[in-house]
């Protein structure tokens, strides 16, 4: 308060409430709730982030992994992917394993029901929801299918755009035009998902931030896909 501050965000990492990786929390939600009291009665606003992605320090529960072994980001070389980016070393997930995506919504409606939502100025789905951008991702059979079914919905034929079958991925296919507005589209889709889970307990007004890092404009397709794309499907 003497930096006259007047907000605070709590960051809730998934693998900090959750061992086993079902999307319910194995730990009391009572040290949360009395730090979100605490806040709101000395005058500031308390915000909740939730970080279950596994790039910058985030980790997926180990419980996760041991059910879906199989649930790794792959880059275009075909490698099992590693939070090298920051240097933790974490394995990461795809984001579109489908399993990753029901179990992480199951968790969010989960702390959001466990706390008083009406004490939250906004709600955070997880840190720099991103590709990573000193490796290039995601060619996981979940991202091939997902995309395949993507492509026939938007009648996207051309063989430029169809991903390859094997590795390493070519240049001419990671910067493809089509690819990388897929890649915008689902992830900002997991954000819209994300924050629909937070609605779904916190109620339609519910205010959501998103955290956009466009630090080194190299990497920004890498990141996003296609910038433009990607900020236009946020709803």
């Amino acid at each position: 308060q003497s930096k006259h501050y007047n907000t605070i965000e709590m960051n809730c990492y998934w693998h900090h409430f959750d061992n086993d990786g079902d999307g319910i929390p194995d730990k009391s939600l009572k040290p949360l709730n009395r730090l979100i009291e605490a806040i709101y009665k000395r005058g500031m606003f308390p915000c909740l982030s939730v970080e279950t992605y596994s790039v910058g320090g985030g980790q997926i529960p180990s419980g996760f992994w041991a059910r879906y072994p199989n649930a790794h980001a792959i880059d275009n070389y075909g490698n099992k992917v590693k939070d090298t980016e920051y240097g933790f070393e974490t394995n990461v997930v795809s984001i579109f394993h489908p399993m990753y995506r029901s179990t992480v919504r199951e968790f969010i409606k989960n702390i959001a029901t466990g706390i008083d939502t009406k004490k939250i100025l906004y709600f955070e789905t997880t840190v720099e929801p991103q590709y990573m951008g000193t490796r290039t991702i995601c060619y996981s059979e979940y991202a091939r299918s997902t995309y395949n079914a993507w492509r026939n919905q938007n009648n996207r034929e051309d063989s430029a755009s169809q991903m390859p079958a094997d590795f390493p991925v070519p240049v001419n296919f990671i910067e493809n035009e089509t690819w990388n507005t897929f890649r915008a589209q689902s992830l900002a889709q997991w954000i819209n998902d994300d924050a629909a889970a937070y609605r779904e307990i916190a109620g339609d007004n519910a205010y959501i931030a998103v955290d956009y890092l466009d630090a080194m404009e190299e990497q920004q397709s890498n990141r996003v896909g296609d910038p433009v794309v990607f900020l236009s499907y946020l709803t």
